[in-house]
């Protein structure tokens, strides 16, 4: 697990199955996932995250914005890195 990340929430989407939202935080960050059980061909990179929201909890900046496209680029390392493991660990974030 990426060292300060804290899943705070899992909650079965109610309009898609095996779809699930996951919301944690990461450093001064926090962020919120739609997570699929397959990969989509609307996730990130064709993966299981369909949706990832980033925000800055010091200036409540969206810092990186993913919903079905891209429409927010990661806005530094912090916010890439969180990103990247959210997209490349998202079987075991979402408790498989």
């Amino acid at each position: 697990m990426l060292e300060g990340l804290k899943v705070i929430k899992r909650v079965p989407d109610r309009y898609i199955g095996g779809a699930i939202w996951i919301s944690g935080t990461y450093k001064n960050y926090f962020w919120q996932a739609e997570i699929f059980s397959v990969g989509s061909r609307y996730g990130i990179n064709k993966g299981r995250v369909s949706r990832l929201w980033i925000k800055d909890n010091k200036t409540s900046e969206w810092v990186y914005n993913f919903d079905r496209g891209l429409d927010v680029r990661p806005k530094n390392k912090d916010v890439t890195k969180l990103k990247n493991y959210i997209v490349s660990h998202s079987l075991e974030i979402r408790g498989k």
